[in-house]
C-alpha cells in the first residue's frame, strides 16, 4: 500500500497523569491512521507518542505491512535530561529510529519528514512544535479537548485562519470537527474520524507534479532501502519525487513489466551497491543495462551509493562518480556518520532533479 502522507502526532509527554481525552485519542488516532493509509512521525517520548505508536502498530498488524515502513520516531542522541529516569528511550520499542543531535534538530528534523502535525494536550514543547511547523508551513491540528498546548494552539489557528497553510476545508468545518468532545470511546473514535476526514481534504485538492526516480538494490540490502526511503521522505512530501521501488508490486503483479515501465519512466536512478547487488542476476542483466542505456541516451542520471563490497571496481559503475566516498563505505561508518551521508545523499537527488 503506497503511503497518503506522514504525519507527526506529538503531546505531553510523561507516563503518568494522562488526561482521559489524550489517552482515548492517542490510541485511537494511532490505529486510524494505520488503517487508512497514513505514515506517523513521532518523537519516541512516553505519553502521547508512546500512545499514538501503540495504536499504530496494532491497526498496521491487522494489514501484515512491516512497521518501519511506516513508523518513524526522530530521537535525539543523548537521552533528554527531563526524561523519565525509569523509563526506556525511545519509549516505543519499534519503527524506524532517525537520530540526530540534541536539541533544535529533534523538532526540525521530525517536520522534514512530515505533512502536517496533530497535537494532543502538551505542556510547552507541544506548543513548541507548533510554532516550528507554522515556520516550515506544514498544516498544525490541535484537538482542543485535549487540553494545554493543543488547546491554546486551537484557539490561535481559529482566530488566525489566513495565517496557515490550510485547503480542502472551511474554517467552520477546521472548528466544529476539532471542538468535539472525547469523553468516551465512542466520541474519541468519532473525532478521529473527523480529524483524518481534514487531513484527506488538506492534500487531495493538491496539484502534484513529481519526479519519477527508481531505487535499485538487492534484497538482502533491504535494511539500506529503509534508510534511503526515509532519507529522501523530506523531498517526497515537498512534492518532487515519485519514488519507485519494488515495495510496490503485489502478489499476482506482473513484476517485470512493473520494473520495466518504472524504470522507462524514471529521470533519476539511485542504485544501492555491494556485493549483493553485483550477484543479483535481475539486476545484472536487466535492470542495470537499462538503466545504464538510458544514462548514456541523456534519458536518466544515475547515482549510485555505496553500502559495501568491491564488486564497482570492475563494472561499468566505475566510470560514474559515486554519491558517497568509495573509500568509506556506509556499512563502515558509525550511524551518526551514517545519517549525515544520507542527508548529503538527499541534497544531491534535489539537485539532479533540479
Amino acid at each position: 500500500m503506497a503511503i497518503l502522507r506522514w504525519i507527526l502526532v506529538a503531546g505531553t509527554g510523561r507516563q503518568q497523569g494522562l488526561s482521559a481525552p489524550e489517552a482515548l485519542l492517542a490510541e485511537a488516532f494511532g490505529r486510524g491512521l494505520a488503517e487508512q493509509g497514513f505514515g506517523l512521525v513521532v518523537g519516541g517520548w512516553p505519553g502521547v507518542d508512546y500512545l499514538v505508536a501503540r495504536g499504530f502498530a496494532q491497526g498496521l498488524a491487522a494489514s501484515r505491512r512491516p512497521l518501519a515502513d511506516y513508523l518513524l520516531q526522530v530521537v535525539a542522541e543523548q537521552r533528554p535530561a527531563v526524561y523519565p529516569a525509569h523509563a526506556q528511550y525511545p519509549d516505543f520499542r519499534g519503527g524506524y529510529l532517525i537520530t540526530v543531535p540534541t536539541g533544535t534538530r529533534e523538532w526540525l528534523e521530525a517536520l522534514k519528514y512530515a505533512d502536517a502535525v496533530v497535537l494532543l494536550g502538551g505542556e510547552g514543547g507541544t506548543r513548541e512544535t507548533f510554532w516550528y511547523a507554522t515556520q516550515e508551513q506544514r498544516p498544525v491540528f490541535p484537538i482542543s479537548c485535549t487540553g494545554g498546548d493543543a488547546a491554546l494552539v486551537f484557539a490561535e489557528c481559529v482566530a488566525n485562519w489566513v495565517l496557515f497553510p490550510y485547503r480542502g476545508f472551511t474554517p467552520a468545518a477546521f472548528g466544529a470537527t476539532l471542538a468535539q468532545p472525547a469523553a468516551d470511546a465512542p466520541q474519541a473514535q468519532q473525532l478521529v474520524l473527523g480529524v483524518l476526514e481534514l487531513l484527506r481534504a488538506q492534500f487531495t485538492e493538491q496539484a502534484e507534479v513529481r519526479e519519477p526516480i527508481f531505487i535499485s538494490y538487492a534484497h538482502e540490502d533491504r535494511q539500506w532501502l529503509l534508510k534511503l526511503r526515509a532519507a529522501l521522505r523530506p523531498l517526497e512530501h515537498q512534492a518532487q519525487l515519485a519514488v519507485w521501488d519494488d515495495h510496490r508490486l503485489q502478489p499476482g503483479d506482473l513484476f517485470q513489466r512493473d520494473i520495466e515501465a518504472a524504470i522507462a519512466q524514471a529521470k533519476v536512478a539511485i542504485l544501492i551497491v555491494s556485493d549483493d547487488f553485483f550477484a543479483s542476476t535481475f539486476i545484472q542483466e536487466q535492470e542495470l543495462p537499462r538503466l545504464l542505456a538510458k544514462t548514456q541516451a541523456g534519458t536518466c542520471r544515475v547515482l549510485w551509493l555505496l553500502v559495501s563490497g568491491t564488486g564497482w571496481q570492475a563494472s561499468p559503475l566505475r566510470h560514474i562518480l559515486a554519491l558517497n566516498d568509495s573509500s568509506e563505505p556506509l556499512a563502515l561508518l558509525s550511524p551518526a556518520r551514517q545519517q549525515e551521508a544520507l542527508i548529503m545523499l538527499r541534497k544531491s537527488v534535489a539537485a539532479a532533479i533540479g
